[in-house]
Parts: structure tokens; sequence; C-alpha cells
């Protein structure tokens, strides 16, 4: 397989990051706001741009029960989309 350009972030990265989040929002971890501006980048074009945005503004406000609704529907969309490569868990 060619090698993935570099920067290129695979849905199982996002996914291992989103669950990373969704640890330090379910502890009301402040921190949650700094992971979030390392993955979200890498989020555009696998989620929905409004969704993620939401996601990012709620997780600002310290809104983390809402920022976990929101986390829980997104990771929900991403795992369920169908992918060329299924490389992903499905527990």
């Amino acid at each position: 397989a060619p090698p993935s350009p570099a920067g290129a972030i695979t849905l199982t990265q996002i996914l291992s990051g989103l669950e990373a989040l969704r640890e330090l929002l379910a502890n009301d971890d402040a921190s949650a706001a700094n992971l979030f501006a390392d993955i979200h980048p890498g989020m555009t074009g696998l989620v929905d741009t409004e969704r993620s945005e939401e996601l990012g503004r709620l997780i600002r406000r310290y809104a983390y029960d809402d920022a976990l609704r929101v986390l829980d529907h997104l990771v929900g969309k991403l795992t369920k989309t169908p992918i060329g490569t299924s490389d992903l868990d499905p527990s």
C-alpha cells in the first residue's frame, strides 16, 4: 500500500483520540480542550463539520455532559460509516 500523505490521520487514530477525549470529558478534565484542538483538524472530512464545531464550543464552555452526547453521536456515525478497509475492532 502506498504510504499515506504526511499529516494524514486514519479513522482508527481519530477514534482513539475521541475515546481519550471522552474519558477526559467524563472526568471533567479541562485538558479536554487541548486534546480536542489537537485532533479536530484530522476530523475534517470524516465527521459532520457542524457537529464537530458544536463539540468544540461545548468543550470550551465546560459543558461536558452535552459535549459527551455530541461526542457519542459523532463516534456512532464514524463507526457505522462503511470505509474501504475496516481495521476497527467491533467491540
